[in-house]
């Protein structure tokens, strides 16, 4: 029976011997692994580079690493490494920049991501939310440095863009009230604004250098009636170019406009309200109900009519306005009126305005997005395969002991 043991033994060892054997083949023909932690990534660099792993997994427990990381990893995935993460707790963030087309040039920034963000510059906070899933936006007149949206498992980080270069708007109308207000309402809010008044036939009372109407030196024209129709010629062509134009019901009317304009004015409404209503001022005018065309959208609406529409006309665009006697707001309105009326205007010639300079700059305001794009979507756990360590650490001292035991026995009744 001992001799029968002592075969048993033997046999063992060399069966646990040919296993080790058979899986450090298995191991060498797949390729080594190794897995890394997204906390101490950085210091992991020699393992990577050793040419005995062919394939890493990251694991990401307390958000994404820095992008030069994430670049580090890609550049292993293009050079042959198998590259794998999983990352249960990121969760999806990306921030977008641009100036508004106005003379301040504030920045419009949308952020949209789950649970809490905060919005930031360099100086400060700007604002935040418990909840982006919805989206927030953030309007800044003067933030510092790199803008950024932290979420709970990501930043976003996008520079500033450029400054636009904003030029002049053409106001034309008859010597009225709208046109006067138009006019102080533009300059009031930074516009350099140039204006053409007819007060009599072939006599004009013009502000501004006269200069050939096209984008390098107008940003925009407002139409307020009629008094466009001399220079509709011109108008026409300079839309199409990439100029704005913004027409109010009565300029809207010219035959000359009916190829761009967004909308077909109807008969002009009267308000239902008696008096003018400082809470509602839009309300408080009469208007013109617009007709949409198939390409236009709406912007505004009383009710059920349609009272400010826009649509591309090539490479510019085209806002008309269905609301009359906009001057009313301005003095009937109430101790913020003036400001309200300059704001509405300027946001009004600002979604049309043509402007110098790129609007946007979102390099890097996509984080998760980026990092997918670079080494691939999340994967739910490490891929199967060879192991970081080819045999395990109980072989060895199970070996030590199976072949001592055979070895002893044998010592003890005497065989070599």
């Amino acid at each position: 029976m001992r001799v029968w043991a002592e075969r048993a033994l033997r046999g063992s060892a060399f069966a646990l011997l040919a296993w080790a054997m058979w899986r450090v083949a298995a191991a060498n023909s797949v390729g080594r692994a190794v897995s890394l932690d997204g906390a101490t990534v950085d210091a992991s660099w020699p393992r990577l580079l050793s040419s005995s792993h062919d394939a890493a997994h990251l694991t990401i427990a307390h958000g994404l690493p820095a992008d030069s990381t994430r670049d580090v990893l890609a550049a292993f995935a293009h050079a042959g490494v198998r590259m794998t993460w999983s990352g249960p707790s990121v969760s999806p963030l990306a921030l977008s920049v641009e100036r508004v087309r106005e003379p301040d040039q504030s920045l419009l920034m949308r952020v949209a991501g789950t649970g809490r963000v905060v919005v930031r510059d360099a100086a400060s906070m700007l604002d935040s939310a418990t909840d982006a899933s919805g989206g927030i936006t953030v309007v800044s007149a003067g933030p510092q440095g790199m803008l950024r949206a932290v979420g709970s498992s990501a930043t976003a980080s996008v520079p500033q863009p450029a400054a636009m270069r904003l030029r002049t708007i053409l106001v034309l109308g008859r010597a009225s009230w709208e046109t006067k207000f138009t006019v102080a309402a533009l300059e009031e809010q930074g516009w350099t604004v140039e204006s053409r008044v007819p007060v009599a036939p072939g006599a004009a009372v013009t502000t501004g250098a006269r200069q050939p109407l096209d984008t390098a030196h107008y940003a925009a024209v407002v139409a307020i009636d009629s008094a466009a129709a001399e220079l509709a010629a011109a108008i026409v062509p300079f839309v199409r170019s990439g100029g704005g134009l913004v027409l109010l019901a009565d300029a809207a009317r010219l035959s000359a406009f009916t190829a761009v304009t967004p909308a077909n004015v109807g008969a002009r409404q009267s308000s239902a309200k008696r008096s003018f209503d400082a809470t509602a001022p839009l309300a408080s005018l009469n208007r013109t109900p617009l007709t949409l065309r198939d390409d236009a959208v709406s912007l505004d609406s009383s009710g059920t009519a349609v009272t400010v529409a826009a649509r591309r006309e090539r490479a510019g665009r085209v806002v008309v306005v269905g609301y009359d006697e906009l001057w009313r707001w301005r003095l009937e309105g109430g101790d913020d009126a003036v400001v309200a009326h300059r704001r509405w205007w300027s946001r009004t010639v600002g979604a049309v305005a043509a402007g110098a300079g790129p609007a946007t700059n979102a390099s890097e305001g996509a984080p998760v997005a980026r990092w997918i794009d670079a080494l691939g979507g999340s994967v739910a756990r490490a891929p199967s395969g060879a192991p970081s360590v080819p045999l395990p650490q109980w072989l060895l001292p199970v070996l030590c002991i199976i072949l001592l035991a055979e070895w002893g026995s044998r010592r003890t009744r005497g065989a070599r």
